[in-house]
This record gives structure tokens, C-alpha cells and sequence, in this order.
């Protein structure tokens, strides 16, 4: 066998087949220090089998759960923390286990928190062969904590990653960490509200949803992968888990799954309703493995949000952008660094309220925007103007376009949300949804309009029924696919410039993909 082909070979049973943008992660925790922090944090179940699961997850016999599915990189509880003998057990069955995962291609990354020793991790990370590590923990900790951790893996020859994951609003585009990976993200679903709350911020249900979050993200990380880390309910159920890969990829990004304690109990006792399970989340995983290149299709859009990252508070601007998606407007994100007029080009609409004190090159490319037929949302700085006492904003011509002035630098996001599809006007929006209450979509097209992806996801736990999808532009096919099943053409319904696509049902995720 040629020397190329040797090396290739053992890179794929040394767990090298690719870097960080190839890992599907999965939180796979367990052996004795899981045990001992799970008991201090009160979250150890009081079944003694499931205990035993907990303790002896690192058993290789774990690595079989792992066949025939995606998955390729496992999150292991690692780092110190425990007693001396908790340590030293732990480091003696990761490092076994590691082994034999990178003999099965897997990679194996280390969970660890910014409290422990960094040196000693390190050491004990190097010793092991683990790929990389993921400190969580508090911000203000991990800052101080990486680079140590890093120092001591250089002079160990090392060439484990190491990445924070923390909470979305201290993110920032480290080049250093190769994975940015969010602590906080929603477990997607329908919200349970009481009684006497609303379900604002119109009489449709209050979704909870990461896309807003990952398209942020995604908009100025460049090309690294963004993870999402959170836990779905302790009985989730196999359409919980599915929801929450397709939330994380219909952004861009990528859920790290994290298989409950019952569901891990299930598949080592081979229950069939885990195995069903697992099968149903492993092609949910596939399904987006083999549409990664999805993630690259720019956004179809007719809004532009405006973004300014160096807010010391972002939480409005953040619902705001949360909002609109929810609002369902086709929106693309502009870095307030990247504002141009090219960027602006094919929009019908600019979102400049993050512009709090726009600069004058600024006013300018939205004035010219305005200018030529655009309207332009901004606030109480662009325009000394009367406003009415029962309205927020005025609305002032500006050439062929518009420019509405709000009254407050920060309006009521729920409120200017709905402004925005007013203004807009909803057969304007380019792409519309009738018939989904419970679906969000995301949608995407290349440079021409040629082909557009509508990515439709239902946060319901019951499938969503007779929707309807219209679309502006010409199209001479339609098709959907779906993780269950192959791609099946769907009937277009042409008129005036535009098509319909009847979904008579969307259980979780789907896909219409029209071509022109």
C-alpha cells in the first residue's frame, strides 16, 4: 500500500479524519467524577440502575451505540475537581476509552470547568491523546483559564483545540477557538404560558427558537462551526431531540446532542422505544450531514438588519432580530462595520435601530438607499420630527423611498415587529406561510434566485397540517424533502408572478427546494 495510503488509513482509526468542521458532537458523560459532580449539583438520579449507567458509561461497549449513525466526536466529563482517587479513576477510563474511540475514527474532546488546575489538565490532556478540550464556566474565568491550558499543551507538543462554551452575549470571534459554542441557547418548542400571560407577540404561540441566535452568530464568525449546548426535558421524547437539530442546522449551526439518563438506560437494556428513538435522532443527524452544503446558500431576503456587535447591551437589539424572524421576514444580517451601499443591493428595507447615533458616512448610504425607493426604519437621531402622541413613529418621504422615524431609540420590540410587516406589507415580503402558527421557516437563494431553499420547521408536538408556502418569482418545479423519507415533488399553483406549495403535513423538518 502506498505511504499516502497508510497514512490516511491510520488517520481515520486515530480519530483524524477531519478537523472541527467535520465533528457531529454529542455530550457523552459519565464514569466516576460525572457521578460525584452530578450528586453535588443534585442532579443524580435516585435509581440505582441508572447510577450504574452513569458510573460505567465507559464501557467500550458504549462505542457500539455509535455505529450507523453520524456522530464522530464525543464531549467526555474529564479536567479535575474530585478527590484525589475520583481524579485518578476518571483519567484511567477516559484515557482507556479514548483509545478505543480513536480506533473507531471518533474524536474525543474533554469536558472541563474554568475552576480546575489548568496546568494539571493539560498535563492529564496531553497524556490522554484527547482531540481537544470545552471549558465552561463563567466568562470571566474561561478568559483566564484558556490561555494557560494552552501554554502548557504547546510545551507538551499537543495539538488539542480549546474552546469556551458560554453564554451567547460574551461570544466574540476569538481566532484562536476553532468551534464557537453557545451555553445557553432554548430548548425549541411551543412555550407554556399561564393563563393570564399573552401569547404576544401576536395571538400566535410563543415559540421558542435558536435560529435568530445561529444566523447572528454565523453572520461574523465566518466559516466555523457554531455549536449549541443545552439539555431537552429529562422525558424528551424522540420529536424533542429531532426539534433540536433542526432548529440549531435550519440557522446554520449545530445542536450538541446530549442523550438524557432514561434514554441512555433504554439503549444499553436494548428497549425498543430507545432503540426507535435513537434511530429517529441519528437520521435526523444524517439528514444534515448530507445537506451540509446548505449552510453556505446565502439568505433570500428583502429586509437588511443592521447589527452593531459593540453594544454594551445587546438585549433589545437581540429580540428585536429574535422578532423578526418570528415575524417571519426574510432578513439578511449587516455587520454596522460591513455597511455599504453594495450590501444594501436588492433589499427593499434597511432595520437601522442598533444605528443609535448613526455616523455621517452612515446617514448617507441609507439616505441614498431611501433615496432610490427603500425604506429605511431608524431612530429618534435621524430627524428632529413631530410625531402624534398615539403613534411611535412618522413616516417621511425621502426621494422614491421612505424613511420612518421612531419616536424611542429602542421601540417596544413586539410592537416594532409588527410595524416591519406593516410597512412592508405582507405581499411584499417576498415568501409567506398560511396555515402554520406553529412553523418557522428560513430561507435561502443563490445570487440569481434561481433556486431557493424554504426551510420549514414545527415547534408543535403534533404535525402541522395543510400548509400553504407562496413564493415571488417564476418556477417551474418544486420538491420537498424531509428526514423521514426520500425527496418527493410537490404541485405548483402559478399566478401573477408568484407560486404556491400546498405541505399537507410537517411532522418536524422540512425542506422545499424550488427551481426555476
Amino acid at each position: 500500500m502506498p505511504a499516502l495510503l497508510v497514512f490516511m488509513a491510520i488517520a481515520v482509526r486515530a480519530g483524524l479524519a477531519g478537523g472541527p468542521e467535520t465533528w457531529v458532537p454529542v455530550r457523552w458523560q459519565g464514569g466516576p467524577l460525572e457521578l460525584q459532580r452530578r450528586a453535588e449539583n443534585k442532579t443524580l438520579p435516585p435509581d440505582p440502575a441508572m447510577k450504574e449507567t452513569i458510573a460505567n458509561w465507559y464501557d467500550p461497549a458504549t462505542l457500539d451505540l455509535l455505529r450507523d449513525t453520524p456522530i464522530n466526536c464525543l464531549l467526555v466529563t474529564w479536567g479535575t475537581g474530585g478527590n484525589a482517587d475520583t481524579d485518578a479513576q476518571q483519567q484511567n477510563v477516559v484515557r482507556s476509552y479514548a483509545g478505543q474511540a480513536h480506533t473507531r475514527g471518533l474524536s474525543v474532546l474533554g469536558l472541563v470547568r474554568s475552576g480546575d488546575n489548568p496546568s494539571s489538565v493539560a498535563e492529564r490532556t496531553a497524556e490522554a491523546g484527547l482531540d481537544g478540550l470545552v471549558v465552561e464556566g463563567d466568562s470571566a474565568d474561561v478568559a483566564r483559564f484558556i490561555p494557560e491550558v494552552r501554554r502548557v499543551l504547546l510545551e507538551k507538543r499537543s495539538a488539542a483545540v480549546v474552546f469556551p462554551m458560554i453564554a451567547a452575549e460574551k461570544l466574540y470571534p476569538n481566532p484562536d477557538w476553532p468551534i464557537l459554542a453557545v451555553a445557553d441557547a432554548v430548548v425549541p418548542g411551543i412555550q407554556e404560558l399561564s393563563e393570564e400571560a399573552e401569547s404576544a407577540p401576536s395571538s400566535e404561540p410563543w415559540i421558542e427558537s435558536n435560529i435568530w441566535l445561529v444566523r447572528s452568530i454565523v453572520s461574523w464568525c465566518g466559516s466555523r462551526p457554531v455549536w449549541l449546548g443545552e439539555w431537552v426535558a429529562a422525558k424528551a421524547t424522540a420529536g424533542d431531540y429531532e426539534r433540536a437539530i433542526a432548529d440549531a442546522a435550519a440557522g446554520g449551526g449545530q445542536w450538541i446532542l446530549a442523550p438524557g439518563d432514561d434514554l441512555r438506560r433504554g439503549l444499553l437494556m436494548k428497549q425498543p422505544e430507545a432503540v426507535a428513538t435513537w434511530r429517529r435522532i441519528a437520521a435526523g443527524l444524517r439528514f444534515q450531514q448530507e445537506h451540509a452544503r446548505w449552510r453556505g446558500i446565502a439568505p433570500f431576503a428583502v429586509l437588511g438588519f443592521i447589527q452593531d456587535r459593540s453594544l454594551k447591551d445587546r438585549t433589545v437589539s437581540d429580540e428585536n432580530l429574535n422578532l423578526t424572524c418570528r415575524r417571519r421576514i426574510p432578513l439578511r444580517l449587516i455587520d454596522r462595520g460591513e455597511l455599504t451601499a453594495s450590501s444594501l443591493a436588492g433589499l427593499t428595507a434597511v432595520h437601522a435601530i442598533d444605528l443609535v447615533q448613526p455616523a455621517e458616512s452612515e446617514r448617507t448610504i441609507l439616505a441614498d438607499f431611501a433615496e432610490s425607493g427603500g425604506l429605511v426604519i431608524a431612530g429618534p437621531s435621524w430627524k428632529q420630527v413631530e410625531i402624534p402622541k398615539n403613534q411611535d413613529f412618522a413616516v417621511l418621504p425621502a426621494g422614491k423611498g421612505r424613511v420612518a422615524v421612531y419616536r424611542e431609540e429602542w421601540p417596544d420590540p413586539a410592537i416594532l415587529s409588527q410595524d416591519l410587516v406593516d410597512l412592508l406589507g405582507r405581499d411584499n415580503l417576498g415568501v409567506r406561510l398560511f396555515r402554520g402558527a406553529s412553523v418557522l421557516m428560513n430561507v435561502s437563494a443563490d445570487s440569481a434566485n434561481n433556486r431557493v431553499l424554504v426551510r420549514l420547521l414545527n415547534y408543535a408536538g403534533e404535525p402541522a397540517d395543510s400548509l400553504v408556502v407562496r413564493v415571488a418569482g417564476e418556477f417551474r418545479k418544486a420538491s420537498m424533502v424531509t428526514p423521514e423519507g426520500a425527496p418527493r415533488e410537490l404541485a405548483l399553483e402559478k399566478s401573477a408572478g408568484r407560486v404556491e406549495v400546498n405541505v399537507p403535513s410537517l411532522s418536524v423538518y422540512g425542506v422545499i427546494l424550488l427551481e426555476k
